[in-house]
């Protein structure tokens, strides 16, 4: 039910913008007609280097999964995969930071403008830091408690497992701050 609404909803959404799009802005035609082999193969290796991000978060969320699956069996699976999800609360969190600070690193890209570009990028980062350090902490005191009340007691917390977990969020918040500056740079050096 819940794969169908989403369908539906999708196929909703999207032939409403094919409806709306041509009236707010006349250029904008769905078809072909106006498609050029120039135009597509200058567009082929940004997108996908896109594509990239997509296959790396795809192997990122189910390719530890597949590999705790296949060397320590099921049960662990279920622990690696829940305990998982609880630290990536913390990566959401960062995200929508970083999703937020993203227009404004694009803007101060496209300006030129090095120093807000280098402020901004400091200030996601710290945010984006100190914001993965509490949800930490708040998880390294509540941790046992939530995952009780969210699995009704099934799962266990795993210890030797969760704190790892936890300091990967951390060292991950550092990185993907920086994710999007990169990927501004990128689209900048192949010329979008």
């Amino acid at each position: 039910m819940a794969a169908a609404g989403l369908l539906a909803g999708r196929t909703a959404g999207t032939l409403a913008m094919w409806a709306y799009l041509p009236r707010v802005n006349p250029p904008l035609r769905p078809g072909w007609r106006h498609a050029r082999l120039a135009t597509i193969r200058r567009l082929l290796a940004p997108a996908w280097a896109s594509m990239g991000f997509a296959l790396g978060n795809a192997l990122n969320i189910q390719g530890f999964v597949i590999v705790v699956g296949t060397v320590v069996g099921p049960a662990a699976t279920v622990v690696f995969a829940t305990l998982r999800t609880m630290t990536n609360f913390g990566q959401q969190l960062v995200n929508a930071v970083n999703m937020t600070v993203s227009a404004e690193i694009s803007a101060a890209f496209g300006a030129g403008n090095r120093d807000l570009l280098r402020d901004l990028h400091h200030r996601g980062c710290q945010i984006g830091l100190w914001l993965a350090i509490a949800v930490a902490v708040g998880l390294l005191l509540f941790g046992d408690w939530i995952l009780g009340i969210w699995t009704g007691g099934r799962v266990a917390m795993d210890w030797a497992l969760f704190p790892w977990l936890l300091a990967a969020m951390v060292v991950q918040a550092l990185w993907h701050s920086s994710l999007y500056l990169e990927y501004r740079s990128e689209e900048r050096r192949v010329g979008k």
